[in-house]
């Protein structure tokens, strides 16, 4: 039974797919059993190529008796990735409230009943996060660890929140924060629908969820409730956040591969996501502390222009930039990238090469 009777709006559940078949019933299961129900669950899949959408089907079919509203929207003709796959399935959401979920994690039973509580008794709330506890795989299958979000990615709100239960993040103490690092896991986000479509379409080539939290944060609308409710599942096929990391010795030329391509996909990701911040902070600019300042327009703009340059002025001019902490928050590794970029390539080769990713 759904009990919507008590909260002010209903609720989707956006859950993404791809190549889930080994978690997904878990997942699903623990959104099922919730002590209040969603009206809706969206499953927005990206072209999985094994049987994830055959047991999704099956789970279904089981589960028919929950009334609950199951959405299931086409397979792309190619892959959305998985920001396209968020917003692909929030288009499809008829909630007010839209929960985010992957397909690998577990639930805690309350966890939709706390998240909408204090969207009834916020009306400023346009988004609410909560913590989670990791979940790491070990020889009989996965062990709950002493480990949570609050704790590991997001200290600062696990030290802000302290005691309290449910706080706002205010934009004097945690904007330029997030403009440097995600504060928390897309899997931990609630969010309005209307709001959710004010802020889409997502940057290209960014993750959602760092997206929303600075959105939300910059208009002072996002809550944290110091509880934890779901368990994020580590392991070795964890499409974004965080995976089981195997290191290998690489040779001089693989490692020179290897920094190419982590250069082109940071170019393109840092270009586009630098952009559309300075974009939806125009107004708002002197809220940006310098080190932001100098990291987002090196992003969005002198970068490129150096990388443009003939080899050893790129170098030089990276080098200087990587002095003045314009790569900030993202460290040495992309500077190092940006470096053997331009060893691996002529600076012809590099202009074409920047004009196709920046298109």
């Amino acid at each position: 039974m759904n009990k919507t009777q008590n909260n002010r709006y209903k609720s989707s559940v956006v859950l993404c797919t791809y190549n889930g078949a080994q978690y997904i019933v878990e997942q699903l299961q623990s959104i099922i059993e919730q002590t209040i129900k969603p009206n809706q669950i969206v499953i927005s899949d990206d072209h999985s190529t094994d049987n994830t959408m055959e047991i999704i089907k099956q789970f279904i079919d089981t589960n028919r008796e929950q009334k609950i509203e199951f959405v299931l929207t086409d397979n792309p003709p190619e892959n959305r990735g998985v920001t396209g796959n968020f917003e692909n399935g929030i288009k499809h959401a008829n909630g007010e409230i839209i929960f985010l979920s992957d397909q690998d994690d577990v639930w805690h039973k309350e966890k939709i009943a706390s998240v909408m509580s204090v969207f009834n008794s916020h009306e400023d709330a346009n988004v609410v996060v909560h913590n989670a506890q990791f979940l790491k795989k070990s020889t009989e299958g996965f062990d709950v660890e002493n480990l949570f979000f609050y704790g590991l990615q997001s200290k600062a709100i696990g030290d802000y929140l302290n005691k309290d239960n449910v706080k706002k993040l205010l934009r004097s103490d945690f904007l330029n924060l997030v403009l440097q690092t995600p504060l928390i896991n897309g899997m931990c986000m609630a969010i309005k629908n209307d709001y959710a479509h004010s802020i889409m379409p997502f940057p290209k080539k960014s993750i959602h969820d760092h997206w929303i939290a600075v959105c939300a944060i910059a208009d002072d609308s996002l809550y944290a409730v110091n509880q934890c409710l779901a368990y994020y599942r580590i392991h070795d096929k964890n499409v974004c956040g965080i995976a089981e990391v195997n290191i290998k010795r690489k040779s001089f030329v693989s490692k020179m591969k290897e920094y190419d391509v982590n250069s082109q996909k940071s170019i393109q990701e840092r270009f586009f996501w630098s952009r559309r911040v300075l974009e939806f902070l125009k107004d708002s600019k002197e809220l940006i502390d310098a080190d932001n300042q100098a990291y987002y327009f090196f992003m969005s703009d002198d970068r490129i222009k150096f990388l443009r340059s003939s080899k050893i002025s790129a170098i030089c001019l990276l080098r200087q930039a990587y002095k003045r902490k314009c790569y900030l928050a993202d460290g040495k590794a992309p500077f190092l990238h940006d470096i053997g970029f331009c060893l691996y390539h002529t600076k012809k080769n590099r202009i074409k090469i920047l004009e196709k990713l920046l298109k």
